[in-house]
């Protein structure tokens, strides 16, 4: 096999020819040379992915490692003799698919370093709790642990490292500072992950028991209606996407699916081939807790994810429904690709933006006011209790007009 290596002694990093390989991972090149095909990298990517194995196998092996001796610290290391000599693909997120390959064929590849805080330890042992106890879903622990650490940095650069430092005025603190930019929704997340935590730290006898209670609510008064959007902008959106190519049938399925089901962006992502049933003409969901429910799949909606799979979607080994469309051809990462899409769709018809969710209440108010009632319609969003759907009953005008007293006329 003929690579281009990019190791050499005088500048640290000189690109040189090189027939074959050498290092540590000269036996892997075939196999990842495949991985590379069979995620749908171009000629000119793989070509560059192969320069950076080549590489990469070069500098260990000059450094006398080993794959065993590949850890942060020596990836960084290479990373930076590349950066000195000016090279392509320096950043940590170039060796993904090297990453991925090594992983899948169970050699470990050492992950990002996270940084050792004041409290990493109480924080690892939190996120076990939050796994193993309260069985929350991993984007619940990510954001509920992102809050703990940004919440025991701040009181550690307020009153210095240890738990005596979480103290009534450090919460108010940090609830004020973080806040104070948020908007209402946000805002609500950010207290109930701290509440979840100061429990936490208080079931465990690290604080106070009484510290949750030193700050109050949001306020903003109770939930907030649902807001949907116009059937003229869901047709606007969806006329937006330019079925003649692959992409435009990809974001056409998923805007039918967000609309006519409402389906939630973490339910969409999730979706696998083989939770679709052509047969039987239902879908297979997974929502939250752990969650899992069939629904009738309408047929216009069917025939846009057909469209999709069998004359838009890239061949690649992934079996989630949607991919994304450029390589590594994999499924999408989490529901960021799909406000994307969104907003992208949103500014070719003209509309202004709104998010993934909001699709979903359109499609609840749109089973409304076609005369569903709310049990039917709690049924379709998988909501786990009735009060989640009385909202929508806010939203009906119609039948809120009956309920209405006659507005008094005065005569004279």
């Amino acid at each position: 096999m003929l690579l281009s290596g990019c190791y050499g002694k005088e500048t640290g990093m000189s690109r040189v020819g090189v027939v074959g390989l050498r290092g540590p991972l000269s036996a892997d090149a075939a196999g990842f040379a495949a991985e590379l095909v069979r995620f749908g990298y171009s000629k000119t990517g793989r070509r560059q992915q192969m320069e950076l194995f080549a590489s990469l196998s070069a500098w260990l092996d000059d450094a006398d490692l080993g794959l065993d001796g590949l850890d942060g610290a020596a990836v960084e290391a290479f990373l930076d003799a590349r950066r000195a000599a000016r090279e392509k693909l320096w950043s940590v997120r170039s060796l993904t698919p090297l990453a991925g390959f090594l992983s899948a064929t169970g050699r470990s590849w050492p992950p990002p370093e996270r940084p050792a805080g004041p409290g990493q330890a109480v924080i690892d042992d939190y996120e076990r709790y939050l796994k193993s106890e309260r069985g929350l879903a991993e984007g619940t622990i990510a954001g509920y642990v992102r809050v703990a650490r940004d919440f025991l940095d701040d009181c550690s650069r307020v009153t210095g490292p240890g738990l005596e430092a979480v103290t009534a005025a450090a919460v108010v603190g940090f609830v004020t500072r973080s806040c104070s930019h948020l908007g209402l929704s946000a805002s609500r997340g950010t207290i109930s992950a701290l509440r979840c935590l100061l429990r936490y730290l208080a079931v465990e006898g690290l604080v106070a028991a009484d510290v949750g209670s030193s700050f109050l609510s949001v306020a903003g008064g109770g939930q907030p209606l649902p807001r949907g959007i116009g059937s003229g902008q869901i047709e606007a959106l969806l006329a937006s996407c330019d079925r003649r190519r692959g992409i435009g049938r990809r974001d056409y399925a998923i805007l039918m699916l967000l609309a006519r089901l409402g389906l939630r962006g973490g339910e969409l992502v999730g979706l696998c081939l083989e939770d679709v049933d052509w047969r039987g003409g239902e879908i297979t969901v997974r929502g939250k807790g752990s969650r899992i429910d069939r629904l009738p799949l309408p047929v216009d909606v069917g025939e846009a994810v057909a469209a999709y799979l069998r004359r838009g979607r890239p061949p690649c080994g992934s079996r989630a429904v949607f991919v994304r469309h450029q390589a590594p051809f994999v499924g999408f990462a989490g529901t960021g690709a799909l406000r994307g899409i969104l907003a992208r769709a949103c500014t070719r018809a003209g509309v202004a933006y709104a998010c993934p969710h909001r699709l979903r209440h359109t499609a609840a108010t749109g089973m409304l006011r076609q005369g569903a009632s709310l049990a039917e319609i709690g049924q379709v969003l998988r909501h786990g209790q009735a009060r989640a759907t009385a909202i929508y009953a806010a939203v009906d005008d119609e039948r809120l007009r009956v309920l209405a007293p006659a507005w008094p006329v005065v005569t004279r």
